[in-house]
């Protein structure tokens, strides 16, 4: 492969929805790393539904770089549809997803290159995450709680991913021909508006694992996701903990289905269960919500994905998704 050819060989695709200021940083990034523009790379920005000046603040960045920026429109709401959007229109033999909400280390397009030239045989990519916190990070989180903000760093060393572990879709990079071996992501996981369902990423890695694609770690391909003010509450981390339950449930029905009476009884008693467990002697909501509260963060967030696993398997079991 000619890494220097004109032709774009590595799509950057962005999914954005109603955050334009966001995205022009996350763009900033991207466009101002060292050598970047000697290098043979597009980004992609999938508007996916937004109503506020996203088209504007991207038709002003195709002028001002015609040869890297392109903009394709997704009118249906849902990340997994944004970024299936990317893959079908996408020019590169590869293409990166990062998030519209992150900057970009100095070495990551080297990186990224570098890896899809010394490594042919393999499919995928996903670099470190470090959260850029944009206030204090409060004292209740703990390193078991950073991975619902996307921290991923499995050390200096390129290794290997093995799956249940995978990349974040803040920063993963995938051949084109990944997705005609394995398909696309499921639309039936992912955000959508009103929900914090995901998994959509842990499933098209579940279908790359069963494939035998191997999945590598890349530490210089760094990425800081901002995260805001309004996700550092404990409410916040404890609702994210609750639908990561609930995409669990959905996970699971996807690749080994039970029947609906065995996914009655498990939602019951997994819920019932985790409440049981701390509710002491009385049923009374007004009790259990003042115990709930006064635990730790880290197991309020076990306790919410345990009751979501089981709320999402009631779910499935009564025919609602």
């Amino acid at each position: 492969m000619n890494i220097l050819s004109n032709e774009p060989k590595l799509t950057v695709a962005i999914c954005t929805h109603n955050r334009q200021q966001l995205l022009a940083d996350s763009l900033d990034s991207l466009l101002g790393l060292p050598g970047a523009g000697a290098l043979p790379w597009e980004a992609l920005i999938v508007d996916n539904a937004s109503t506020d000046g996203t088209w504007e603040r991207a038709h002003s960045y195709m002028l001002a770089y015609p040869d890297k920026v392109r903009y394709v429109f997704e009118p249906t709401p849902g990340l997994s549809r944004s970024r299936n959007t990317a893959i079908a229109a996408a020019r590169g033999i590869a293409i990166a997803f990062i998030d519209d909400d992150v900057y970009l280390g100095p070495t990551w397009c080297d990186a990224v290159f570098a890896a899809l030239t010394a490594w042919p045989e393999v499919s995928c990519f996903g670099g470190k995450v470090s959260p850029r916190f944009e206030c204090a990070k409060p004292e209740w989180l703990e390193a078991g709680l950073l991975a619902v903000y996307g921290h991923i760093d499995l050390g200096q060393d390129v290794c290997r991913f093995h799956y249940p572990e995978h990349p974040f879709g803040c920063n993963m990079i995938f051949r084109r021909s990944v997705f005609d071996r394995v398909g696309t992501f499921s639309v039936s996981l992912g955000r959508t508006p009103g929900s914090l369902l995901s998994n959509e990423e842990s499933h098209l890695f579940y279908r790359l694992a069963q494939a035998g694609q191997p999945v590598l770690y890349l530490p210089e391909a760094l990425v800081y996701h901002r995260i805001p003010a309004a996700r550092l509450t404990d409410d916040w981390v404890v609702a994210r903990y609750y639908w990561q339950g609930r995409s669990n449930a959905v996970f699971q029905q996807m690749v080994a289905p039970r029947p609906r009476t065995a996914l009655w009884h498990c939602g019951w008693s997994g819920v019932t269960e985790a409440i049981g467990e701390f509710r002491e002697r009385r049923w009374s909501p007004r009790r259990i919500y003042w115990l709930f509260k006064k635990l730790p963060v880290w197991q309020q967030a076990e306790y919410a994905t345990r009751i979501g696993m089981g709320i999402g398997e009631i779910r499935h079991a009564i025919g609602l998704r």
